[in-house]
C-alpha cells in the first residue's frame, strides 16, 4: 500500500532507520498517522477440505495492514511490556 518493502528496508537500514525512528517519534507524540496507514486490504483464502467455496465460513479473511503501521506497533508493544508492564504488572483480572 505504501510502497515500502521489508526487502528496502534490508537493504539500506542504516540510512533508513534514522528517518523511521523520527517518524514514528513523531507520529506518537502527535497521535497522527497517515491516512494510508489506515487502509487495510482483506484476502480470503480458502480453507482446505471444503467441498465448495460458496458460504461464508469456507474462506478465512486475512486482513494486510501498512507494514509500518505494524512495525510501529510492535515497538510500542515491546516498550511497554519490557519497561513499563515489568516494573508494574497489570492486575489479573
Amino acid at each position: 500500500m505504501e510502497g515500502i518493502f521489508l526487502a528496502l528496508l534490508k537493504e539500506g537500514w542504516k540510512i533508513v532507520v534514522p528517518f523511521l525512528v523520527r517518524t514514528f517519534h513523531a507520529s506518537l507524540v502527535t497521535g497522527y498517522a497517515p491516512d494510508i496507514r489506515h487502509q487495510v486490504k482483506v484476502v480470503f483464502i480458502p480453507k482446505p477440505g471444503r467441498s465448495s467455496y460458496t458460504g461464508p465460513r469456507d474462506c478465512r479473511p486475512i486482513g494486510i495492514t501498512s507494514f509500518l503501521l505494524k512495525t510501529m506497533e510492535r515497538l510500542v508493544d515491546r516498550f511497554l511490556r519490557d519497561n513499563t508492564l515489568a516494573l508494574m504488572p497489570m492486575h489479573p483480572n
